[in-house]
């Protein structure tokens, strides 16, 4: 992995790799890192199937990676605080784009060694 100490390539990196896993899983992304001044989503993904008809449910992701477990690991990253700012997101996305399907928050951890070998942990939120 190029840049292994710059966060912000670090964090693409992740966004994409998560992107390219949920594909890989049958994910369609509809948008990535909406960002409203309550919050953030970093992906809004709905069954492949499900694109065009508007019919499914939809999964609001947030990604986390990490390069060491010093702080603790991917999970201990999504905070109470980041999923009241999350759930804000949503709602003035559902505002904005008018789409009332049911969905759930989705946790993806990515978690790369210094190998580059990559682990991907799933966590339904709620």
């Amino acid at each position: 992995m190029d840049n292994w100490l710059d966060k912000r390539k670090f964090g693409v990196w992740c966004e994409d790799a998560a992107a390219a896993w949920l594909a890989g899983k049958g994910w369609h992304v509809l948008e990535r890192n909406v960002r409203f001044r309550e919050g953030e989503i970093d992906a809004i993904v709905v069954r492949d199937g499900d694109v065009h008809g508007r019919r499914g449910e939809l999964r609001f992701v947030e990604v986390k990676g990490r390069r060491t477990q010093t702080f603790g690991g991917v999970v201990e990253a999504l905070t109470r605080e980041k999923l009241r700012r999350m759930r804000r997101a949503i709602w003035r996305w559902r505002e904005r784009s008018g789409d009332r399907r049911p969905g759930e928050i989705w946790f993806l951890g990515i978690f790369v060694e210094r190998d580059g070998e990559v682990t991907i942990e799933e966590h339904l939120v709620e």
